[in-house]
């Protein structure tokens, strides 16, 4: 029985399989609109827990001087 030879490819000679550039851009937005947008949202929340955070503050200082009387 004679060995199994596999078959010679179409083109000559095989190329090695090049993994994928994981480097390069998956999303580009040339318009600018994107990165606007998720400027706003993160200044929303900014403005947001700097809100928060003032709220706590003066609920804790109204407790604070309703026990003193």
């Amino acid at each position: 029985m004679e060995p199994i030879t596999p078959a010679e490819p179409a083109g000559g000679a095989t190329e090695m399989l090049q993994p994928p550039d994981v480097t390069a851009a998956i999303f580009v937005d040339g318009s600018g609109r994107r990165g606007e947008r998720l400027r706003l949202i993160a200044y929303a929340l900014v403005a947001l827990a700097l809100l928060l955070i003032l709220a706590f503050w003066v609920a804790q200082g109204v407790d604070v001087f309703a026990s003193r009387t």
